[in-house]
């Protein structure tokens, strides 16, 4: 990436995405190694690699996996992921000591508000998602958002947690996230 924008991007061959499949410790038996928007991945990836460096941090499993595993598709936790169609699953031990599963979302350009609606009403109905993480690349996607969120989740307390892209891939040894107008959630 060079200005924010991707210059090259390389795609394993047959043979480095077999052996890849080898390394997981669940079976990969329905492959989804295609991306829809590229650069969207390689930031996502550059997210990933920011979260695996916190000490909280358990694990990563971004959308081409969750969508590459029956095995996942049926886990009690995972599955909820899987169907929504999250960008990623990430485990994380919080605050006080105990591990939570969070949605991973990173987007990038603005959508329509019915779109963010339909898609965090669909995480409200989960059970298994301890929370919504939104990487967002400006502040009208933020405001956005938090607007459709106010639509979504009728009488459930918020779990959508906010954060810019810039703020949370950027330097330092936590991430913050924004949850309503005074509540944050940090990870580290």
């Amino acid at each position: 990436m060079r200005n924010g924008r991707m210059e090259k991007c390389l795609f394993p061959c047959t043979k480095a995405a077999e052996t890849l499949v080898n390394a997981w410790r669940f079976e990969i038996d329905k492959p989804l190694f295609k991306s829809e928007s590229p650069e969207h991945d390689v930031r996502l990836a550059e997210l990933g690699l920011k979260l695996e460096r916190l000490a909280g941090f358990r694990m990563f499993l971004p959308e081409n996996l969750l969508q590459s595993s029956s095995e996942l598709a049926q886990d009690s936790i995972l599955a909820d992921f899987v169907k929504v169609q999250a960008d990623g699953a990430l485990a994380m031990k919080v605050q006080n000591g105990e591990q939570q599963v969070f949605a991973v979302e990173m987007e990038l350009t603005p959508k329509h508000i019915a779109r963010y609606k339909d898609k965090l009403a669909s995480y409200y109905l989960a059970d298994t998602v301890d929370g919504i993480l939104y990487v967002c690349g400006t502040q009208e996607i933020v405001n956005c958002l938090a607007e459709a969120d106010e639509a979504a989740r009728g009488r459930h307390e918020s779990i959508l947690h906010l954060a810019l892209e810039k703020d949370a891939v950027g330097p330092g040894e936590k991430v913050i996230f924004h949850r309503g107008k005074m509540q944050t959630l940090v990870l580290s």
